[in-house]
């Protein structure tokens, strides 16, 4: 057998395993469905069988989704960790709910862990799903090289200006900022719109541009 058919057979190999997981999952989200749509009896048969379509589909399709993304899509330990959890308690909310259903349906008694699961547990899978979701955004390699370039953006911030405040406090730049006292002076004044001061009050190295036309008439 060459490397073609070999490639050809293994394709196969996954479709096939696709293909009936897909309708195993099918098959448990008819019992997925039957256990939510009593939770939604108080909306109206309609409704209820709509918001019981849609608990029960993401559960199977999130199960789907992680099958395919531990084969193609997760990287490093933590995805691949929580790839694992995942399907673990996927798998046991769809055969608890498979079975619990069944045992209904056929009139076998539940067991008192099975009847808390089936009044309280089952309803918080839904919840579990999405924190699933959330902690595949949370530790996904692209969350973390964002979080990443944000650290590196803020630093970098927070050490320019740290330097710019040392700067701005050292001795060599109040001695490079002297000569302009005079321009900040007569700066503020305008701004602040205020008559120029008389000689007598004026601070020391405070120079206006009349003071300078009168001490040099021909510059």
């Amino acid at each position: 057998m060459d490397q073609q058919q070999y490639e050809k057979h293994r394709k196969n190999f996954a479709i096939g395993l696709a293909a009936i997981g897909g309708l195993i999952a099918l098959a448990s989200c008819s019992s997925t469905y039957s256990i939510n749509l009593e939770s939604f009896q108080d909306w109206g048969p309609k409704a209820a069988r709509t918001l019981a379509i849609f608990a029960s589909v993401g559960i199977e399709v999130m199960f789907c989704l992680v099958i395919y993304a531990i084969g193609y899509a997760l990287v490093g330990f933590w995805e691949k960790a929580l790839g694992v959890v995942a399907l673990a308690f996927l798998l046991f909310t769809m055969a608890t709910n498979y079975v619990i259903h069944r045992q209904i349906v056929k009139g076998i008694p539940l067991s008192e862990w099975q009847q808390d699961y089936y009044d309280w547990t089952g309803a918080l899978s839904l919840f579990g799903v999405l924190l699933l979701i959330v902690l595949f955004g949370a530790v996904s390699y692209e969350a973390q090289e964002r979080r990443q370039r944000r650290e590196i953006d803020s630093l970098m911030q927070r050490r320019g200006l740290q330097w710019k405040k040392e700067l701005i406090q050292s001795k060599e730049f109040n001695a490079a900022m002297a000569p302009h006292k005079e321009q900040v002076f007569n700066e503020v004044r305008e701004r602040l719109q205020l008559p120029a001061l008389p000689p007598t009050k004026r601070p020391p190295g405070y120079v206006t541009a009349q003071d300078e036309r009168d001490e040099f008439p021909n510059g």
